[in-house]
């Protein structure tokens, strides 16, 4: 159901602090005493991935199994502590505050899941089966503007906007695709130009393409 790859996205900037700026360029040069911009960022890609699959594991691991939010989140937690406190690593305390690991589940929750599901309904087998997909928001003091617009609104599987407007819509999304099949009689898809009010009213990180392969 698209739970590898498709899994884990990053949404927004990242920002680092080095606890010690020294110890850090000494630990990265050694004794070259020449070092390049590249060096540095190289580095610092090479850091920020290896948390990125350490997370990616932990949320495959919780959704498959149904594990409660509080155990994944101390589970991603203990990933970030790792480079808590030691002068020689990254250093950025507003990653580990539990509102941000909640919003890293809740966001590629609902990513993984509606992209399983798109995953599905473009099964060669259902060919001509699902026809088309309805966004199905949850409608409280919580939805916002942008999934209170989307609610409601049909788009076929082949419109080339599909990908671009498959949950989430923004962080912390709790919308889902729900399939209109063969047997739920006629139906009429949205306009072009209500769908793309949709897309312009999401956040420029979201909204990417869909892998149905």
């Amino acid at each position: 159901m698209g739970l590898g790859v498709a899994l884990l996205q990053g949404f927004g900037s990242y920002s680092y602090q080095v606890g010690d700026p020294q110890q850090f360029v000494t630990q990265l040069v050694g004794a070259q005493g020449v070092y390049r911009t590249n060096d540095i960022e190289d580095r610092l890609r090479t850091m920020l991935l290896s948390i990125l699959q350490d997370v990616q594991g932990i949320l495959i691991a919780a959704l498959d199994a149904g594990e409660p939010m509080s155990e994944t989140m101390q589970k991603i937690n203990s990933v970030y502590e790792k480079y808590i406190g030691d002068p020689q690593k990254i250093i950025d305390k507003k990653q580990v505050q539990p509102y941000r690991i909640e919003t890293l589940i809740r966001t590629n929750g609902t990513r993984a899941f509606n992209t399983g599901m798109m995953v599905e309904y473009n099964d060669p087998d259902l060919e001509g089966f699902v026809r088309a997909v309805q966004v199905s928001a949850i409608l409280d003091t919580r939805t916002t503007d942008i999934c209170r617009h989307a609610d409601g609104k049909i788009f076929l599987l082949d419109d080339p906007i599909a990908g671009q407007l498959t949950p989430p819509l923004h962080f912390n999304c709790r919308t889902v695709l729900i399939p209109i099949t063969a047997v739920d009689g006629e139906f009429e898809p949205s306009k072009s130009v209500d769908l793309a009010g949709i897309r312009q009213l999401m956040p420029k990180d979201f909204g990417g393409t869909v892998d149905r392969a």
